[in-house]
C-alpha cells in the first residue's frame, strides 16, 4: 500500500467523497493529472495550516472573552491577518520542500566528500548561524521588543532593544556549534551524552542564578530559554537535519 492510499484511508468518507467529487470535475474541465495532483497538494497544506491555528486562535479568542471580558475591537483586520498568516507558512513551507531541503541534503551528502573534516565543520557551522537569522521566530523579536517596559525590566528592554543584533548573533552561534556537535557526532560516532550534560548543567545553574540569585536578571531568563525554543523552527530544523 503505497503513501496516497494510506493518506486516503484515514480521511473520513465526508472529505474522501468530496475529493473524489473535485476530481472528476476538474477532470471533465480538462484538467491533467498532474494539475490535478497539484491543486490537492496545495490544498492539504492549506487545511493543515488552518487546522493548526484555528484551535490556538479560538482558544485566544475565548480566553480574552471568559476571563478578561475583552473582544476584537478590528475583527476584520484580524482575520485577514490569519488568512495571510495562513497563505504565508503554505508558501514558506513549499519553499523549504522544493529548495532549501534538497539542497541541504546534496551539501549533507556531498560536503564530507570533497572537503576536509575541519572545513566541514566550519560550513556547518556557518550554517548554522546563517539559518537562524531565516528564522520567522526571530523576526518577531523586533515588534516584541517595543512591548517591553523599560521601568520594570530595564535590562530586559536594553537586551531587545539596544543589543538585539547582538541576541541574534548569540542564538546563531549557539545554532553553530550545535552544528558542529552534530556532524561531530554523525562523523565520528561519538556519543552525544557528554555534550548534553556538559552544556545543560552549566545552564541549568545560570537560570537558577538569574531566578534567585540576581533580580534584575530574572527578567531576561524567558527569553533565553525561549532561544532554544527559535533553534528548532521550520528552517534551521529542516537545514541542519538534512545537513
Amino acid at each position: 500500500m503505497n503513501a496516497e492510499s494510506a493518506d486516503q484511508e484515514k480521511r473520513p468518507p465526508l472529505l474522501q467523497r468530496a475529493k473524489r467529487s473535485s476530481n472528476q470535475w476538474l477532470r471533465r474541465k480538462g484538467w491533467s493529472l498532474h494539475n490535478r495532483q497539484l491543486v490537492f497538494h496545495y490544498l492539504r497544506l492549506i487545511w493543515e495550516q488552518v487546522s493548526a491555528m484555528l484551535p490556538i486562535t479560538l482558544l485566544q479568542v475565548l480566553v480574552l472573552a471568559i476571563f478578561f471580558g475583552k473582544s476584537s475591537s478590528t475583527p476584520g483586520i484580524d482575520a485577514a491577518g490569519l488568512l495571510s498568516a495562513v497563505a504565508g507558512l503554505v508558501l514558506f513551507l513549499e519553499g523549504l520542500r522544493v529548495a532549501v531541503m534538497p539542497m541541504a541534503l546534496l551539501l549533507g551528502n556531498q560536503l564530507p566528500l570533497k572537503l576536509k573534516l575541519p572545513w566541514v565543520l566550519l560550513v556547518a557551522f556557518c550554517l548554522g548561524v546563517l539559518v537562524t537569522y531565516a528564522e520567522p521566530a526571530i523576526a518577531a523579536i523586533r515588534p516584541l521588543a517595543k512591548l517591553v517596559d523599560p521601568q520594570s525590566a530595564p535590562y530586559l528592554y536594553y537586551l531587545m532593544n539596544q543589543q538585539q543584533e547582538l541576541l541574534v548573533l548569540a542564538i546563531g552561534v549557539g545554532v553553530g556549534l550545535a552544528s558542529v556537535v552534530g556532524t561531530l557526532k554523525f562523523l565520528t560516532g561519538t556519543s552525544i551524552k557528554p555534550f548534553i550534560a556538559g552544556s545543560l548543567l552549566p545552564t541549568v545553574g545560570l537560570a537558577c542564578y538569574m531566578q534567585w540569585g540576581n533580580p534584575h536578571l530574572r527578567p531576561i531568563l524567558g527569553v533565553a530559554w525561549d532561544c532554544g525554543g527559535v533553534t528548532t523552527g521550520p528552517v534551521s530544523a529542516a537545514a541542519d537535519l538534512l545537513l
